[in-house]
């Protein structure tokens, strides 16, 4: 029982706050931007594997159940959005952001990929994304990057320098 979990508190962040254990979750910011009011916008795929635990609009709680497949967006701009997320039953990133067109930034604060062995088409059509670090990615056991970047035209630099390949057996498309 131990060992499962010490294995457990491996594989998951925690904290302590007055001497209770907490899970931390791992936290996403981004920078969409819209075009017009009453804009419909995909944020971020569900999935069964990735629970959302908060996401924030400009600083507010937004409901997460309110974003299904698109998020209306009233006015027009740029709008922060951060998504606090747990991937502790996560393997797998598979079109996370995929063809999010108005996302232009994003950055992954205190995020661990350890465990993940799918980036298929991760930001894949993400045609506005001007600024994204992934350097800090831990991609060891990545087995298949397929198209991870695929049609992301307006980035002017991406820092892959840290990325361990070692595993990937698929990386077709993946800079196209």
């Amino acid at each position: 029982m131990v060992q499962k979990i010490l294995i457990y508190m491996k594989n998951v962040l925690f904290h302590i706050i007055n001497g209770i254990c907490e899970k931390q979750y791992y936290l996403i910011e981004a920078i969409y931007k819209t075009s017009k009011n009453n804009q419909k916008v995909k944020l971020i795929r569900k999935d069964e594997n990735i629970l959302i635990k908060e996401v924030k609009l400009d600083g507010e709680n937004i409901n997460i159940y309110s974003i299904n497949d698109y998020y209306n967006f009233l006015l027009y701009g740029k709008h922060n959005l951060s998504f606090l997320i747990d991937l502790e039953k996560c393997d797998s990133m598979y079109a996370l952001f995929s063809e999010v067109v108005e996302l232009a930034e994003i950055s992954f604060i205190n995020f661990d990929t350890s465990n993940i062995k799918y980036m298929n088409f991760m930001f894949s059509g993400c045609k506005s994304l001007t600024s994204l670090n992934v350097s800090n990615f831990n991609t060891q056991n990545i087995i298949s990057m397929n198209s991870m970047f695929f049609h992301c035209s307006s980035l002017t630099s991406l820092n892959v320098s840290n990325f361990n390949t070692q595993n990937v057996i698929n990386m077709t498309c993946m800079l196209y």
